[in-house]
């Protein structure tokens, strides 16, 4: 089955072959197990196997093993360990035991107006997935994610309602949204807030910092005469 020499002919027909049921062709006669999951995209760490008829078992491909597949029949390869996910009802495979926020955006093509959340059953909450966040895939059943347009956001600022379409605010940006300006050496300003996230619900803004921003924000600024 495995030679030490490759035959790499142009002019030969292509081979057919199969790795996890979809279609490659190449006019290369051996292509070693490294080469296979390239073209899958399965990572070098993940086990392929030839599929052998039976009463033979099939076959460990090793990254550096040479494949002859100019045999008669079309060579079928694959994975036993692959983990199955969807993204807005769309099924993938993914080969990786987790996947980050960046993959799931890009491989489900979703828009940068859009956020993505992991599909809860329904007495749950929804949980947001950030661009970095890495989720496992191989816990109990199919992780299912979804995308929604960005919620819009507003904060209150000295009891004026604005509108925020990032994820997080500072010093600076509170003062001039309550209408001070920070050109005077003699004035402080204190800015404090509430209603925030879950992990700073409450504090004090000191220059300098920022603070992660939630919808219906509660800011207070206030400006003190040094002199």
């Amino acid at each position: 089955m495995y030679l030490t020499e490759t035959k790499n002919n142009s002019d030969m027909p292509p081979l057919k072959f199969l790795i996890d049921g979809e279609e490659f062709s190449t006019t290369q006669q051996y292509l070693t197990g490294r080469e296979l999951k390239d073209k899958k995209n399965i990572p070098h760490s993940t086990e392929l196997f030839l599929a052998i008829s039976r009463p033979y078992e099939d076959e460990l491909i090793e990254n550096d093993s040479r494949v002859n597949l100019a045999r008669p029949d079309i060579e079928q390869f694959f994975v036993k360990k692959r983990l199955e996910y969807s993204i807005n009802g769309k099924d993938f495979i993914s080969y990786k035991q987790f996947i980050s926020g960046s993959e799931i955006r890009r491989n489900g093509n979703i828009s940068d107006d859009d956020v993505v959340y992991l599909d809860n059953p329904d007495e749950w909450e929804d949980d947001l997935i950030e661009i970095n966040e890495l989720v496992d895939l191989a816990r109990e059943g199919k992780e299912k994610f979804i995308s929604k347009p960005k919620e819009k956001i507003y904060i209150i600022v000295n009891g004026t309602n604005h509108f925020w379409d990032k994820e997080t605010i500072s010093f600076n940006e509170v003062i001039k949204l309550s209408g001070h300006v920070m050109n005077n050496p003699n004035t402080a300003f204190t800015v404090a807030y509430e209603n925030g996230d879950i992990s700073h619900p409450e504090g004090v803004l000191t220059n300098g910092k920022s603070v992660k921003v939630k919808s219906k924000m509660i800011f207070y600024v206030t400006a003190t005469d040094k002199s």
